[in-house]
């Protein structure tokens, strides 16, 4: 109940920002894009659009309104309520999965792509995977230009192979191991399935274990 709670917060947070507004001009944009994209590329290019904006732009929106949660100082009320860390953490990255899953669903049905459920699922995971970057690297700088300079290098790393596999499709199996081609592939319908799906889910782990103690650490001594 305190996660459905928190939830609930987190998507009325987001709504009194803006947030969705910005994504509703961000889907606007891509579905006119898609229109004069020539139907043998249609899937390949909505896929990219996916993981790129509802899965990845999670990782910059989740540095927003960590910042400016710091600039309101409502981390001083985290540290004093009953909340514990891991459901500060889960409802923070489920909110961004919400929206960006409604997105992928509406380029989905657009485009009438196949394997809807594959879609989502890589979304979702994909979501959380990136919400969980863009919430560590925001526990630990102290303001935008701070998250700005980290992040791009960050989303260099994450993205540099994905494009280099798509350009020049290459699948050898050790590239599965990168969470961006684990990501892409499982959208794409490519490699192995399984193997993909642990890639991602290991790195979520990673993630959320390093985040959790990040934030413990962030919240006590705030």
């Amino acid at each position: 109940m305190k996660i459905l709670r928190l939830l609930k917060g987190d998507l009325y947070f987001q709504y009194r920002y803006g947030f969705y507004y910005i994504y509703l001009i961000f889907i606007i944009i891509y579905l006119l894009m898609l229109g004069f994209i020539p139907g043998k590329f249609v899937n390949i290019v909505a896929c990219i659009l996916i993981f790129t904006d509802p899965a990845a732009m999670g990782f910059f929106f989740m540095g927003a309104v960590v910042l400016l949660e710091k600039s309101q100082k409502v981390n001083f009320s985290i540290v004093t309520s009953p909340v514990k860390m891991f459901d500060y953490i889960i409802s923070k990255i489920i909110s961004f999965a919400i929206i960006g899953s409604i997105i992928a669903l509406i380029i989905v049905e657009f485009v009438n792509m196949q394997h809807v459920v594959i879609v989502l699922l890589s979304v979702i995971m994909s979501s959380l995977l990136f919400s969980l970057c863009g919430l560590l690297i925001a526990l630990k700088i102290k303001n935008l230009n701070q998250f700005i300079l980290v992040t791009v290098p960050v989303e260099l790393i994450i993205l540099i192979p994905v494009i280099l596999m798509v350009l020049y499709g290459e699948n050898l199996p050790f590239f599965v191991v990168h969470p961006g081609i684990a990501t892409l592939q499982l959208l794409l319908g490519n490699g192995n399935i399984i193997l993909n799906i642990m890639s991602i889910v290991s790195w979520f782990l990673i993630l959320l274990i390093l985040c959790n103690k990040v934030a413990k650490k962030f919240y006590i001594e705030s």
